[in-house]
This record gives structure tokens, C-alpha cells and sequence, in this order.
């Protein structure tokens, strides 16, 4: 959890987008046969899921049209969490 934490705080450090991190069924809804479970079965380290950060009017989907202002921030946040997860399975392979 505290790479999930670290990630979401990066996520969060561009433009105060509020995330949650945890477990899927903690954190957002029960899922099965995603492809965590199969990482997970396949014995794999690291495994995250990302959702879009519009949970309003459009789910997790980000709209065609306006706010289609939603797609480059979302791409430059979801970056930052990314390349923290990165660095630290290069130093904790």
C-alpha cells in the first residue's frame, strides 16, 4: 500500500486530483477475472489498475467532446504515478 500511496500523492501533486488506492474491492467495487487476478495468479510483484478521474456525469470515461479538456491533464497526472511505480521497481525489482 504505501507504493499505492506514493503514486497517488505524485497523481495528486499536479492537480489536486483525489484518488483512492487500495484493493479493487476496497477501494472501488468487487471484480473478478480482471487482470489483476491473473498477475496476481501468475505470481507477478507489481500490479496496479488505474480509473479515469471523472466519476460524475461520465463514470470513469473521459468525453469526446468538452470537457475532452480532461484527457491531456489526466495523461500528464497519470504519468507522474507512473513513473513512481517505475522507479521503484527498478530499485525493488
Amino acid at each position: 500500500d504505501q507504493l499505492a500511496k506514493s503514486a497517488v500523492t505524485a497523481l495528486a501533486s499536479l492537480y489536486g486530483t483525489k484518488f483512492k488506492y487500495g484493493s479493487i474491492i476496497k477501494a472501488i467495487y468487487q471484480a473478478s477475472g480482471s487482470t489483476i487476478d491473473w498477475t496476481y495468479s501468475q505470481g507477478i510483484k507489481y500490479s496496479f489498475t488505474f480509473e479515469l478521474r471523472d466519476t460524475g456525469r461520465y463514470g470513469f470515461l473521459l468525453p469526446a467532446s468538452p470537457p475532452a479538456s480532461q484527457i491531456v491533464p489526466t495523461a500528464q497526472e497519470t504519468w507522474l504515478a507512473l513513473r513512481t511505480i517505475m522507479e521503484h521497481t527498478l530499485q525493488h525489482p
